[in-house]
């Protein structure tokens, strides 16, 4: 998966904690220059994503971070997950779940890094219908007095301890739709910068505040998916389905 449509690209949507994880016991400061969550929606209504978190060593020994809440429906990709330093040294993560409710990502294998750049990336999977973060809505009155039924993606940011310098969301679609048929939630639309692609959105916003959780709803026709006869027992277009909005975090 690519890292966006352009190069300033940094939801799933996970509460991080940033810290160097037990059992270690090491200390390290650092600092988020960059968060990206980039999110792919496929025809069939699977979501897959990637997480990425650039980050600057400022001191210490830097062996990985925790996650501390919002994991428990994303499949983590164990090939898909790991740090890099500056000169492309890759150290693999390893998902260890800890008995307070916390996930640590830890590097595998012996290491460090030290002061400098590094970029850690995390690759999941979701089963969006299943979860709710993919819901199918009751068909509205257009324009011209059809009837338009809609789908609604619902993404809800991580929240850092610190502040980072910038987050951007970027949702691909399967395929190209009109910027005139999509819509953003108010939330969205007013703490976001937003540029349209032709099979993409991306949602920008710099130095959100420390543990920011907004919740991003994009509403999209529903030519945008192929969509099933019935989802969870209920006939599509007979009204909401009311599913746990969730792509990270309830």
């Amino acid at each position: 998966m690519g890292r966006g449509v352009h190069s300033i690209i940094p939801a799933a949507a996970v509460l991080v904690v940033l810290s160097v994880p037990d059992p270690a016991h090491a200390w390290s400061s650092f600092h988020v220059d960059l968060y990206t969550m980039d999110v792919s929606l496929d025809a069939s209504g699977g979501v897959t994503g990637t997480i990425f978190l650039d980050v600057e060593v400022q001191g210490g020994s830097f062996r990985g971070f925790k996650i501390a809440r919002g994991d428990e429906h994303l499949a983590w990709s164990p090939t898909s997950m790991y740090c890099e330093n500056a000169s492309g040294k890759r150290y693999e993560l390893e998902r260890v779940p800890r008995e307070d409710g916390l996930t640590d990502f830890r590097f595998a294998q012996p290491g460090y890094i030290p002061r400098g750049p590094a970029t850690c990336a995390l690759s999941y999977s979701l089963d969006a219908l299943g979860t709710g973060a993919l819901q199918i809505l009751q068909p509205i009155e257009t324009d011209d007095g059809m009837e338009s039924e809609r789908i609604r993606l619902q993404l809800r940011t991580p929240g850092l301890p610190v502040a980072v310098e910038q987050l951007v969301i970027t949702v691909h679609l399967p395929r190209p739709v009109p910027e005139a048929d999509r819509r953003l939630g108010d939330l969205a639309a007013e703490e976001y910068g937003v540029q349209h692609f032709p099979s993409a959105i991306t949602l920008t916003r710099y130095r959100p505040p420390s543990y920011y959780t907004g919740l991003v709803e994009i509403l999209l026709p529903s030519s945008a998916i192929d969509l099933p006869g019935t989802i969870g027992g209920s006939a599509r277009g007979r009204g909401l389905l009311r599913l746990e909005p969730f792509l990270g975090v309830q």
